[in-house]
C-alpha cells in the first residue's frame, strides 16, 4: 500500500491562517497582521494552489506557492509524485545538514552555463534525488512567487482595471507541529475576486455569462488582446499567455488577465545581455526586447484560438486586430522612463532571513535574449 501524501490540504471548508507581509489599504495594510480565510472552493492546483477564499464577508482569489502540492508541478516522467512522511523526512535531513545553499549556487551555476539545465525529474533521478527533488521545487515555487510578486507591483496601474488588484502578500501561519526552518515557509497572494469564468469557458455550449452576439464576442476578445498588449508595453512578457488566463467579468464580459508566474522584464533581459556580452556597439535593448516578445506573441496566444473556436462551433468570423510589427518598440520608446523602485516592495517583505536567503527571479534572458529566456524556464 502506498504511503499517505503529508502537507495541508486545501480543500472547501477549511480554515487558513495568514500573517500579511506587503497589504493595500485598510485593514491589510498592517504588516504582521494575522487573518483567517475560509476556502469555498479550489479553483485549480496545477502548479499552485488557487482557492477562491472568504475573509471579513468578502471574497478573495488566494493562491499559495507551496512545493507539496501541485499536480504539474510535481510531475516526474508523467507520474504524480506525492510529498509523503518519508519525503518530507528526507527533506527535513538535507536542510539540516545544510546541502541547500551549495545546491542552489549548483542550480544557478547550471542554470546559467548549461544550454539545457537540468530539469526537476532529472535531479530526482541522481543521487539523493529524494531531497533534491523537494529542494529543486522550493527553488521554483520561491522564484514564482517573487516573480508574480514583482509583476503586480510593476503594474500597479493596471490593477483592478486590467488584472486583479492585489490585496497582499502574505505566508501560510504554520501549525504548532510544522517545523519553522528556511526554505519551508509557504507563501502567497491575495487577490482580488472576479466574478466569471476564463475565456476558455465561457465559450463552451449552456454557459448563460457568455457574449451572445457577433459584435459582443468581438468586442471582449479584442480587449482581452489588448490588454495583454498593455502589460507587454509595460516591459512584461509572459511565458504561459492563454485564454485560460484570462477571467471575463460576468456582468460586464471585462477581461482581467491573470497568472503571472513565469514573466520576462525588459530591464531584467538587457541587463542579462549586457552582462554576457551580447550586447554590442549599436545594440538596442529595446529592439532586442521586442523581438523576444514577437517570438512569444502574448495577443495571437489569447486570441487566435478562441476566434477559431467560434469559426468552427458557430460558423462566423470575429475580425480582431493584433499589434503590427514594430508597433511594441514604438510605443515602448514614446514611453518616460519607470523610476527605479521596482523592487522596494519585495525588499520590505524580505526583512526575513528567510525571505532574503535566496533571491531566484526569472531575469535571464532563444536568440540573444531569447535563448536565455527560454533556458529558465
Amino acid at each position: 500500500m502506498s504511503e499517505p501524501s503529508v502537507g495541508p490540504e486545501y480543500q472547501a471548508g477549511k480554515v487558513i491562517q495568514l500573517q500579511i507581509l506587503e497589504g493595500s489599504s485598510g485593514s491589510l495594510a498592517m504588516r504582521g497582521k494575522n487573518i483567517s480565510v475560509i476556502v469555498e472552493r479550489v479553483i485549480t492546483e496545477t502548479m499552485s494552489p488557487v482557492m477562491q477564499v472568504r475573509f471579513h464577508d468578502r471574497l478573495a482569489i488566494l493562491k499559495v506557492y507551496d512545493r507539496r502540492c501541485g499536480t504539474y508541478l510535481r510531475e516526474c516522467h508523467d507520474k504524480h509524485i506525492p510529498c509523503t512522511v518519508q519525503v518530507e523526512a528526507a527533506y527535513q535531513s538535507f536542510l539540516n545538514s545544510g546541502a541547500m545553499g551549495p545546491f542552489l549556487e549548483e542550480m544557478d551555476h547550471d542554470e546559467v552555463t548549461s544550454e539545457f539545465p537540468r530539469t526537476s525529474a532529472e535531479i530526482r533521478q541522481g543521487p539523493d534525488g529524494i531531497a533534491r527533488f523537494e529542494a529543486a521545487l522550493w527553488r521554483i515555487t520561491d522564484r514564482h512567487f517573487r516573480t508574480e510578486a514583482e509583476v503586480y507591483e510593476r503594474l500597479k496601474d493596471l490593477q483592478g482595471v486590467l488584472i486583479p488588484e492585489l490585496y497582499a502578500l502574505v505566508r501560510v501561519v504554520p501549525t504548532s507541529a510544522s517545523p519553522k526552518q528556511d526554505y519551508q515557509t509557504v507563501y502567497g497572494i491575495l487577490l482580488q475576486h472576479i466574478p466569471g469564468v476564463n475565456l476558455d469557458d465561457i465559450i463552451e455550449e449552456g454557459n448563460p455569462a457568455r457574449p451572445t452576439t457577433q459584435k459582443g464576442w468581438t468586442s471582449l476578445i479584442q480587449q482581452a488582446i489588448d490588454a495583454t498588449y498593455e502589460i507587454n508595453k509595460r516591459g512584461v512578457i509572459l511565458y504561459d499567455s492563454a485564454p485560460r488566463n484570462v477571467v471575463v467579468e460576468a456582468s460586464t464580459f471585462q477581461p482581467f488577465i491573470v497568472d503571472f508566474a513565469q514573466c520576462f522584464f525588459k530591464d531584467k533581459l538587457i541587463q542579462e545581455a549586457v552582462d554576457s556580452g551580447v550586447a554590442g556597439q549599436g545594440w538596442d535593448g529595446d529592439a532586442e526586447f521586442c523581438e523576444t516578445a514577437e517570438r512569444f506573441d502574448n495577443c495571437s496566444a489569447v486570441g487566435r484560438s478562441i476566434v477559431r473556436r467560434l469559426r468552427d462551433s458557430f460558423g462566423f468570423t470575429v475580425e480582431v486586430r493584433y499589434p503590427k510589427a514594430g508597433e511594441l518598440l514604438r510605443d515602448i520608446k514614446r514611453q518616460r522612463k519607470p523610476e527605479a523602485k521596482i523592487n522596494e516592495a519585495l525588499q520590505r517583505v524580505g526583512g526575513s532571513q528567510e525571505l532574503g536567503t535566496s533571491h531566484h527571479e526569472m531575469d535571464e534572458p532563444l536568440h540573444g535574449m531569447a535563448v536565455v529566456a527560454g533556458k529558465q524556464l
